[in-house]
């Protein structure tokens, strides 16, 4: 377990902990080679396959990694042609309000656009997908644990996706990302699924052990 006595730290000591957390599963991902993200990456897409045939998925948001993360492009492209909506996250702001995650229709004929964060967005013309409207989210992660609670990056944007969208949620991580318990607050918002190279796992809720 990383960490331990999780529910009785204060905020503060949490968001420490969650930092600290959050480097050591950074450099895990970073230790992998290129030719195991991809190996891995190739063996969640393969699992991702029965699972949005299964859930009759018609409308999915997802993301495009960067550099160190899961690579999802073939099947954002396979699923784009075969009549799935793939919707993918644009980081927005306006009249100075905070930044949020804005969900653009993806399409292959339409070339993405370097966002905020270096993260590629389809560009600002392109359809809105309302995340009422969508069916399967899948987020990117350093890491999740067994409760479905989330490692992402800190900067709260998936969590407020997540909370607004009743769509079935999961992530995707490398077998490094797997942990048996991660820190948490009240705002982290957890995830049905955990999709690694090994296999599509369901967390066990249990809300006398965790916030949900």
């Amino acid at each position: 377990m990383v960490g331990s006595d999780m529910d009785t730290l204060d905020s503060g000591r949490v968001s420490a902990e969650k930092a600290r957390v959050r480097g050591l599963f950074r450099q895990r991902r970073a230790d992998l080679s290129e030719g195991e993200r991809e190996k891995q990456s190739a063996s969640i897409r393969a699992r991702l396959h029965p699972l949005l045939a299964a859930r009759e998925v018609r409308v999915l948001s997802a993301f495009w990694p960067l550099a160190e993360e899961v690579d999802l492009r073939p099947l954002l492209r396979h699923l784009g042609a075969s009549g799935v909506r793939v919707a993918l996250p644009a980081v927005v702001s306006a009249n100075g309000s905070s930044p949020r995650l804005e969900h653009r229709l993806f399409t292959s004929d339409v070339s993405l656009v370097d966002g905020r964060f270096g993260v590629a967005e389809p560009p600002p013309a392109s359809p809105i997908i309302a995340p009422a409207a969508v069916d399967l989210a899948i987020v990117p992660a350093l890491a999740v644990d067994t409760y479905g609670v989330r490692l992402g990056y800190g900067g709260g944007f998936y969590d407020s996706f997540l909370a607004a969208t009743p769509a079935l949620r999961a992530c995707v991580v490398f077998s490094a990302g797997l942990a048996a318990e991660l820190p948490s607050e009240p705002h982290d918002q957890q995830v049905d699924l955990a999709v690694s190279p090994e296999a599509v796992h369901e967390v066990a809720r249990n809300p006398s052990d965790r916030t949900a």
